[in-house]
């Protein structure tokens, strides 16, 4: 009687944990987190917020395909983000990330606009790469205001012959009008 006494008590703790973890995952640097996060249904969309020109996309889109990290021997992961500055200007940041035993990584980062029923490419973007394990850069762009936008960003790791890919999506944000 005791021990269900105890485990009783620990269950309201552990289900808040994994609910709160749960809610967490995808944020951040793309991971095989992203991909087990069925929480939100296929249909569900940004709620609409006055300042757009276009209705808001969904929030999982069916492009939003991610590699599977766990298997990869040299791509650790990678991530891009946008930023705006309070004009129409957005900071764009992206970085790589692969193990110790990758011999050169690499991205290709794109800004993406929404456009009421598809994302479209709204830069040429920027690329980079490394003969290390690392490699970080940054642009800055002007944007059309009333747009939602993220960022779409291409990695890879190389070794011995080897390419490892990773996609990840930034999180959407409106530059309002």
């Amino acid at each position: 009687m005791g021990t269900i006494k105890i485990l009783k008590g620990f269950a309201a703790p552990v289900l808040a944990l994994t609910l709160a973890l749960g809610a967490f995952a995808g944020i951040g640097e793309a991971s095989d987190a992203a991909v087990l996060n069925p929480s939100a249904p296929e249909n569900f969309q940004l709620p609409i917020v006055e300042g757009a020109l276009t209705p808001p996309p969904p929030l999982f889109h069916e492009d939003e395909s991610f590699s599977t990290l766990g298997a990869n021997k040299y791509l650790k992961g990678g991530a891009g983000t946008i930023e705006f500055d309070g004009g129409s200007s957005a900071s764009i940041d992206a970085y790589t990330r692969g193990t110790p035993s990758s011999l050169s990584v690499g991205f290709t980062a794109v800004i993406q606009q929404w456009d009421g029923a598809k994302w479209l490419n709204a830069s040429s973007g920027m690329t980079g790469s490394s003969s290390s394990s690392y490699i970080a850069n940054s642009f800055n762009q002007t944007l059309t205001r009333g747009y939602y936008y993220r960022v779409r960003s291409d990695h890879w790791a190389k070794s011995s012959g080897t390419r490892e890919n990773l996609t990840s999506y930034s999180r959407t944000v409106l530059l309002p009008k």
